[in-house]
């Protein structure tokens, strides 16, 4: 039962970031800071947004790495370490 618990509050985490963090973000760090003319305009915005959310901004809750970097580290740890070029 106990691991069952752990994996529904990692679920219940993930949730928690998807509904109530990254819309807080992305309305304060770029939706309200912009007045898009089009739908293009704003898409364009958007993934200019995203590309600097995981690549560029550091989060307190990830040690002040950036979510690509965490991924990388733990993909390369998941595959024993190896190097993750080919």
């Amino acid at each position: 039962m106990g691991q069952a618990l752990v994996q529904q509050r990692g679920v219940l985490g993930k949730v928690y970031f998807f509904v109530l963090v990254l819309p807080h973000s992305l309305k304060y760090e770029e939706v309200y800071l912009h007045d898009y003319a089009s739908l293009r305009e704003a898409r364009r915005g958007l993934r200019r947004y995203f590309d600097y959310y995981n690549h560029e901004r550091l989060h307190q809750a990830l040690g002040y790495r950036t979510p690509a970097q965490v991924h990388v580290a733990t993909s390369a740890a998941s595959h024993g370490g190896g190097s993750t070029t080919s």
